[in-house]
C-alpha cells in the first residue's frame, strides 16, 4: 500500500514538487527516502537519502514536512476513532503465546 500510495502521490504532485522553487532535481529522491521512512523508519530515510545524495535542503524541508503533518494527521485521526469502543478484554483462560507454543526440544 505504501509504495502504491507514493507512486500515486508523486504522480499527482510530482510536477510540482520538482519545479525548481520547491525540490527540483531531489524531488523524486524525497519520495524514494520518505517512502522508506514508511515502511522501516527513520534510520530508513536516512539510509536513502545518503545513497541518493538526496542535498541537506531537501532532507531538512521533507523532514520538517513530515514531522508536521504528522502533528496533524495523528490526533485528528485519534478524534476521529473517539467512538469506537476499544477492543474487548482477553480471554480471562487464556494464556501468552510463549507458554502455549514452547520451543520444540526445549531450547
Amino acid at each position: 500500500g505504501t509504495c502504491l500510495g507514493s507512486i500515486l502521490a508523486f504522480a499527482l504532485l510530482g510536477p510540482t514538487l520538482a519545479a525548481p522553487s520547491c525540490l527540483g532535481d531531489d524531488a523524486w529522491r524525497v519520495g524514494a527516502a520518505l517512502t522508506a521512512k514508511n515502511i522501516g523508519g527513520g534510520l530508513n530515510f536516512m539510509g536513502v537519502a545518503q545513497t541518493l545524495s538526496i542535498s541537506g535542503t531537501a532532507v531538512t524541508a521533507a523532514l520538517t514536512v513530515d514531522n508536521a503533518l504528522g502533528l496533524l494527521y495523528f490526533p485528528l485521526v485519534n478524534w476521529l476513532g473517539r467512538s469506537v469502543p476499544p477492543d474487548a478484554a482477553p480471554d480471562k483462560g487464556a494464556t501468552p503465546l510463549a507458554v502455549a507454543a514452547p520451543l520444540a526440544g526445549g531450547a
